[in-house]
């Protein structure tokens, strides 16, 4: 399994199921209201960036 995971990218991927329920159906993200999604992942991005320049230094 894992040989093939190493040639698949994000294109190759159709659907995603996480504990039995679709995240990923047809290539498009479902259950998710993607606008809150980005809302909360720029409130994050600062914090992200703090702790990745730390992990270099």
């Amino acid at each position: 399994m894992e040989s093939v995971i190493s040639i698949l990218n994000g294109h190759s991927i159709n659907d995603v199921l996480v504990g039995g329920g679709f995240v990923v159906r047809d290539g498009k993200l479902i259950g998710v209201d993607e606008g809150e999604l980005i809302e909360k992942l720029y409130d994050v991005i600062p914090e992200i960036h703090e702790k990745l320049n730390n992990i270099v230094r």
